[in-house]
């Protein structure tokens, strides 16, 4: 799931578009390997030689290889999101609807990667877990 700004944008400098570049390559990469031989199969290493890095490359970008399916500035998103909810709900719905909102706004700008990224959540707890740890930490920040 993106969320990244263009590459082509006229204020952001070389450096900065390079890594916006290995950033994407990275997780294209990551995508093609997770479709054609499934998400576990698929090692750091073979995402890192897919993308023309190194491992430690691949690590400075993304901590987890489970992150690399995760959107940039993800929990601030859910953060928002939640934010704007009503303020008697309940914190379990208020979550659920903070995450329904933000899987509405990703199908529409980019549904064929949304939907390659549910279909591998849904095979893979790492991903589902990744995904409810950033959720409970955004819903952590906002109880403070």
């Amino acid at each position: 799931m993106t969320g990244m700004a263009s590459v082509s944008t006229p204020s952001v400098g070389l450096r900065e578009r390079k890594k916006i570049k290995t950033r994407r390559a990275i997780r294209r990469a990551a995508r093609l390997l997770f479709e054609q031989q499934g998400y576990e199969a698929t090692t750091v290493e073979q995402i890192a030689e897919a993308a023309e890095i190194s491992p430690s490359t691949f690590f400075r970008y993304f901590p987890a290889k489970e992150d690399v399916l995760l959107g940039d500035g993800y929990e601030p998103l859910v953060e928002a999101a939640l934010r704007d909810r009503p303020a008697g709900e309940p914190l379990a719905e208020s979550v659920r609807q903070a995450l329904l909102q933000q899987l509405r706004l990703q199908l529409a700008q980019d549904p064929e990667e949304t939907l390659q990224f549910l279909r591998i959540a849904q095979r893979v707890p790492a991903v589902r877990s990744r995904m409810a740890a950033t959720s409970a930490a955004a819903g952590r920040s906002l109880a403070r």
